[in-house]
């Protein structure tokens, strides 16, 4: 690997490196401390002694006041002092170059939206609301026939619905409760993660199965989200995420809402 290369690996692999450093500083800082206290320990019963001998015939225990114990001991801290602030500077620096990297992260994520969100509008004007729903519906019945899912039971009211690329059984009427009890829950919590919203579409957990970044991402109180389902009576229903404007409204990471 050139000097390029290594240049290259540091920069990306900042803030793990940096809070490896300031981990390894943290413990360092302790076994300085430990080392410090017993050397210091050492000296207030070496400054007690010598105290002592000047009135060898006094019962009374020697007692240093925490002037001359901080005189005797400061310069054996000063390891553990230095170490810390170290560590403590790694920590920042990673949450820093952390902090930036989420920024970077969020703007990026905002303007594929806004993209994304100009190219659908034009697809309308271009084709129409209806041919655009048309479109969708055989996308998501594509992607369930890809899928080869099973059958559903004839007794079962439910037919495949699509949210995400992922499907699930389910109804229109059950999708709105589920779009309603997400929303009063909202009111109440401020925050919600798409997570939340899946187990409320798919309380079994058998096909909305969350991963890590569903926990990460979802909606704040500023906007209820609406599920708008264009075609509620299809042989299958595509959720869309919107807000009670009818506005797109995907999740968002939860540090740029």
């Amino acid at each position: 690997m050139n000097l390029s290369g290594i240049g290259r690996f540091l920069r990306n692999h900042a803030p793990g490196i940096l809070m490896g450093m300031g981990t390894v500083g943290s413990v360092t800082a302790v076994i300085f401390s430990v080392k410090a206290t017993k050397a210091a320990e050492q000296k207030v019963r070496n400054a007690k002694e010598n105290l002592k001998s000047w009135a060898p015939e006094d019962p009374r225990e020697v007692e240093l006041d925490w002037r001359e114990q901080f005189r005797l001991c400061w310069k054996d801290y000063i390891p553990t002092a230095g170490m810390t602030v170290f560590s403590l500077m790694c920590f920042w620096a990673a949450h820093g170059i952390d902090v930036k990297r989420q920024a970077v992260i969020a703007g990026l994520y905002s303007t594929a939206e806004a993209t994304l969100a100009e190219y659908q509008k034009k697809v309308v004007e271009t084709i129409g609301q209806k041919e655009a729903d048309n479109i969708k519906a055989s996308i998501s019945e594509d992607h369930i026939r890809d899928a080869q899912l099973p059958a559903l039971p004839a007794t079962s009211t439910d037919i495949w619905c699509v949210i995400d690329g992922k499907s699930f059984p389910s109804t229109y009427n059950k999708i709105k409760q589920a779009q309603n009890e997400f929303d009063q829950a909202m009111l109440s919590d401020m925050y919600k993660s798409r997570a939340e919203l899946y187990w409320l579409l798919d309380p079994s957990g058998e096909y909305l199965r969350p991963n890590g970044e569903d926990f990460e991402v979802g909606w704040n109180v500023d906007k209820l989200l609406y599920l708008r389902v264009p075609n509620p009576t299809g042989p299958v229903l595509e959720v869309f995420y919107e807000d009670k404007d009818g506005q797109r409204y995907p999740p968002m990471p939860s540090f740029a809402i």
